[in-house]
């Protein structure tokens, strides 16, 4: 294969197939349609010029008429560069050195080398040629975005310096008094990204993004001013060599302490870095971390660059309407002064063209000279309103201390409640603990054990010894019904009027205002390695209760608590910025909420309603978008009350941290939340610090400690309780100053909001109703197979889709891994046969998924541009019914498959994320099973041949099936009509008329979500 390819006439057909379904799997991306646009409107002489990606059209029909042979280039192409002095080859694997040069000699010796000279780079940047214009491209989501670009010096030659960094780094800033703060202030924007992208062809350009509010597109212009005076800022300013040693040290720490890689993914970019950067073998591992030094002349090269007029402008709009080139362009802020004040109103400037690929709507107008000398003098008088914008300094979120914690906490398999780890953690150091009352003996911690500690998990990562933890914590909101009585400061009719929709609206309202309010914290923690996310637990797949908000954060573990304490300061204040930011909310959310509707892909459609039909009262995004319009600020405001301080917490702690200091963040995390039902839970315990403990543990080997005064008579280290003694009743768990340098308690609202704060001794023990999911064995022999047909929402898509789903009886360990087996044995064939054979479409896969924590399934997908919706059902029944088989699967490949398995389970995790990812949906869907792995590793280990074949015809020869489709309305006239798709209904199948029907029958049997 890799000597001499045969370039078959059918492969050919088949991979020209598959790049037309690729072309048709894109046309909607509105990434892609405004890259091609770009590429469209460069220098023609250009390899950048050329068409992004492939069609029929490209590829066959134009070639026919020009008289082409395809497989006759092709097999010229193959012949002038397959050249094994212009590969790159990796190989790695678990066998000796020599055996892998073995391996390279056989299959790879014989490659030619042609000594193909490199491609000259052309000098020319190709997007020279749309300096000085404005480019507006129509959008497919409702979202309007502005794009500054400069096209800058080529950069991947200076890789090692990096200069654009610098400046990406300076300008996209999040701190106070950044440009982006400025536009968030203002209402004008919600993101704010500086990039340099970088072509192997030989250039590179630096753009500026801003996604823009409805309020912002108003203000075009003055969002241009401020992106000039803040570029003019950095110009002007003198070149921060300190803050150029922090990125410095922010990328030594990124490397040092960055995750390990599959081997997929180091193998690619191994070979792809040493391909892109043409680096040293050395360096090829940290060429993404190379920062050797500041060269102040490439900063000041691309810096001499960022001017007005070497600029194009794109606007990526959904309505050329509601921004016209004379609305934009007549702004008084350019007029007022300058001797254009006549304005511009030609309606020349409207004149829309289509890029003849993706089919965008475009238009190119020169931008007005008057404007860009404009740009050239821009002050901050002009633009600032009396606000101040300035360049970043320090970014307090730097870790400076990596201590590692894992010698005095014992190994844990699996996740062990707060209360469990605890114990085991006192035993395991053999602790003597106190209270102010009580003395606690070694697993007496508490009489009771506090609720709160049964629902937080926690486990160290001792195969994983990085100074990084993972802290991941979900409130669930409380049930309506049981909390009227409760809260004082709420009004009753707010509580009154609360469903399940405004829930999770108001959920999603306050998530996005919070991240908002913390964007500086939340930027300067990424920068560093430490990912921070505040979201909605509500998702369309429905996994868990969507009904809370959560917060994860995977980083050094030193400054996690810092940032977790200025999240809970925020949600518990949330009057402080709610009204601030609830126009610029509610404008993203009712963007999100259109897009889903409107633009949803099709096969994302097709496992909407395929969710709907299994679940009772399904949350759209059209009712979701209808409770939107009732909703006013003040309603966010009382439900984070209501959150912050009755919610139920559940979730995780991972890594670095000591079990007694995971209960000190915890403790000071309700504490600041006020949620003072479970913050009295916790006993408050004086400790002194893990760090003496650590220190203590390191002097002396464990078999000494039988002589050491430190100890009691039953062989115990005594804590003390006068030490770090700390006298305030609300903070009286020691925090460990190594850990938390910048302690945000020592804050005065945070105090006023500690002393102020409401106790209440009434418990929350229930929550709002599960949802409800289908048994789908439980349906009447007439509904067992049910299809489900709907048009899709967009209708420029060209897209149809199709699922079938095969509901499984129950969600066991055992179904799990059974129906792993399944996909390893069939999916393959079902791509082969679908896509790769039969050219159905891009997206063409099968799988397991599950409804909630009941219902398993295994679910066959296929989304084509090329045909509808009742063709693409006919061939999945046709492959259901004669492919589908266990005939077809022999004993040898069923022991590959299941060896395969296992092997891959075998895998250990490679990162916190990796972790978190195996443990907290078993907590989020009740189910609890940590070991679920050694559960399916040792089933498989078992399971006969026999055993699989008869498990399968028993699951799959009379499972109920369900079809849904969603149908492309840009049908072509010679296909079938909407119509004839539309009264289309499979052979044994009957017809549902909507989501809900099948919970209309009687008798019919549910699931709900265990609570």
């Amino acid at each position: 294969f890799f000597k001499s390819p045969r370039f078959n006439e059918s492969c050919l057909d088949r991979e020209l197939n598959a790049v037309d379904n690729e072309f048709g799997a894109l046309l909607n991306s509105d990434i892609w349609r405004i890259e091609q646009v770009q590429r469209y409107l460069s220098n023609s002489t250009h390899v950048y010029n050329k068409f992004i990606v492939g069609n029929k059209e490209t590829l066959e029909i134009n070639p026919k008429l020009m008289g082409i042979n395809v497989r006759d280039e092709l097999i010229r192409f193959y012949t002038n560069y397959y050249s094994s002095n212009i590969m790159k080859l990796a190989i790695i694997g678990n066998e000796s050195l020599s055996k892998l040069e073995d391996i390279v000699i056989k299959y790879f010796s014989d490659i030619k080398d042609k000594n193909i000279k490199f491609i000259n780079i052309n000098e020319t940047n190709p997007l020279n040629t749309l300096i000085g214009y404005l480019l507006r491209i129509k959008s497919i989501n409702d979202q309007t975005t502005l794009s500054i670009i400069f096209p800058i010096t080529y950069q991947i030659p200076l890789n090692e310096y990096d200069p654009s960094h610098y400046i990406s780094e300076m300008l996209n800033s999040k701190t106070e008094d950044s440009l982006f703060e400025y536009l968030k202030l203002k209402g004008w924007a919600d993101r704010l990204s500086i990039d340099c992208s970088s072509y192997k062809s030989g250039f590179s350009y630096l753009s500026i993004d801003t996604n823009l509010t409805n309020e912002g597109k108003d203000n075009l212009i003055p969002i241009i001013n401020a992106i000039f005076y803040t570029v003019k800022l950095l110009k002007e300013s003198r070149l921060d060599i300190n803050f150029f040693k922090q990125l410095q040290q922010i990328t030594d720490i990124d490397f040092k302490y960055s995750s390990q890689k599959s081997t997929i993914s180091l193998i690619h970019d191994i070979v792809y870095y040493s391909q892109y950067y043409q680096c040293k073998p050395e360096e090829i591992l940290k060429v993404n971390y190379l920062l050797k030094e500041m060269k102040i002349n490439y900063i000041k090269e691309i810096l001499d660059l960022l001017e007005p007029n070497n600029m194009f402008i794109i606007l990526s709009q959904p309505n050329f309407d509601s921004l016209k080139y004379n609305q934009i362009f007549n702004n008084e802020v350019i007029l007022n002064n300058t001797k254009y004040n006549e304005g511009i109103n030609e309606e020349q400037y409207e004149v829309f063209l289509k890029e003849k690929y993706f089919g965008t709507e475009y238009n190119l107008q020169e931008i007005p000279k008057y404007f860009i000398n404009k740009l050239h003098h821009i002050n901050s008088s002009v633009i600032l309103d009396g606000m101040d914008i300035k360049l970043p300094s320090d970014n307090k979120y730097i870790p400076t201390d990596f201590t590692i914690y894992y010698p005095i906490i014992k190994q844990q398999k699996y996740p062990m409640t707060l209360f469990n780890s605890l114990q085991e953690f006192v035993k395991y150091n053999r602790i003597k603990i106190f209270n102010s009352q009580h003395e606690y003996n070694d697993l007496d911690v508490t009489d009771k054990v506090p609720d709160i500690l049964k629902s937080i998990y926690y486990i160290p990562a001792h195969n994983i010894p990085i100074p990084k933890s993972l802290i991941n914590i979900r409130l669930i909101f409380p049930n309506i019904n049981n909390i009227k009585d409760i809260i004082s400061d709420v009004p009753y009719e707010f509580i009154n009027n609360l469903s399940e929709y405004k829930i999770v609206i108001l959920t999603q309202l306050l998530s996005l205002s919070l991240q908002l309010s913390l964007s500086s914290i939340l930027s300067l923690s990424n920068k560093v390695g430490t990912t921070v996310l505040i979201n909605s637990l509500f998702s369309y797949n429905y996994n868990g209760t969507p009904y809370g908000m959560e917060i994860f954060i995977d980083g050094f573990s030193h400054k996690i608590p810092l940032i977790l304490y200025e999240f809970a300061y925020n949600l518990n204040n949330s009057s402080e910025f709610i009204k601030k930011y609830f126009d610029h909310v509610y404008d993203f959310l009712v963007k999100s909420l259109n897009n889903k509707i409107l633009h949803s892909k099709s096969y994302k459609q097709c496992l909407m309603y395929n969710f709907g039909i299994f679940t009772k009262e399904y949350i759209t995004p059209n009712k979701l978008l209808e409770e939107l319009n009732n909703v006013k600020y003040q309603d966010i405001i009382h439900f984070s009350k209501i959150i912050s301080n009755y919610s139920k917490l559940e979730g995780i702690i991972i890594g670095n941290y000591t079990p007694r200091y995971s209960i000190t963040i915890i403790k000071k995390f309700l504490e600041i939340i006020g949620n003072i039902n479970y913050s009295n839970q916790i006993p408050d315990m004086n400790f002194t610090s893990d760090i003496n403990l650590l220190k203590y543990r390191e002097k002396q080997n464990l078999d000494e400690l039988s002589n050491n005064t430190l100890l009691n008579k039953s062989g115990q280290i005594e804590e003390n309780m006068n030490t770090n003694q700390i006298t305030n009743i609300s903070a009286n768990i020691h925090m460990e100053n190594h850990l938390l340098d910048n302690n945000i308690l020592n804050s005065t609202n945070v105090k006023n909001t500690l002393i102020s704060t409401k106790t209440s001794n009434n418990k929350l023990s229930n929550f709002v109703n599960m949802y409800e999911v289908l048994d789908m064995f439980s349906l009447p022999e007439r509904y067992k197979n049910s299809y489900y047909f709907n048009k899709c929402t967009d209708p420029e898509d060209i897209n149809s889709a199709v699922t079938l789903t095969l509901p499984i009886p129950e969600y066991t360990e055992t179904n799990m891994s059974l129906l792993t087996l399944v996909h390893i044995l069939f999916n393959e064939k079902f791509f082969s046969d679908l896509r790769t054979k039969q050219q159905l479409g891009y997206i063409v896969n099968s799988s397991p998924s599950n409804v909630g924590d009941q219902v398993l399934c295994y679910i066959f997908i296929i989304q084509s541009s090329q045909y509808d919706v009742k063709y693409i059902t006919e061939r999945i029944l046709d492959f259901h019914e004669n492919k589908f088989n266990i005939h077809n699967i022999d004993i040898e490949s069923f022991e590959l498959a299941r060896k395969s398995i296992i092997s891959q389970l075998k895998i250990p995790p490679r990162s916190l994320g990796n972790l978190g990812k195996m443990y907290v949906s078993e907590i989020v869907m009740k189910r609890f099973n940590f070991n679920w792995k050694e559960i399916r590793i040792n089933y498989l280990q078992n399971l006969k041949y026999e055993e699989f074949i008869e498990w399968f015809n028993k699951t799959f020869s009379n499972s109920p099936k369900l079809i849904t489709t969603v149908q492309s309305q840009n049908i072509s006239e010679e296909k079938l009509s909407i119509d004839e798709i539309e009264n289309y209904i499979p052979n044994g199948f009957i017809k549902l008329n909507d989501t809900q029907e099948l919970f209309k029958l009687e008798n019919i049997k549910t699931f709900k979500l265990t609570e």
